[in-house]
């Protein structure tokens, strides 16, 4: 990126994901309760000033 917009050289982010295997839902009370069931995990992104 440029030009690097960031204080720092590097920095990580990290948001918590819920993984769903099913991609359409028939409506948003089963789109909910799939969310309610499904494993969290983390997801990190490093971001490196080149």
């Amino acid at each position: 990126m440029e030009p690097w917009p960031f204080e720092d050289d590097q920095f990580t982010v990290n948001v918590d994901v819920s993984c769903l295997s099913q991609l359409k839902f028939d409506s948003n009370e089963a789109l909910v309760e799939a969310l309610k069931e499904a494993a969290i995990r983390t997801q990190e992104w490093t971001f490196i000033k080149q």
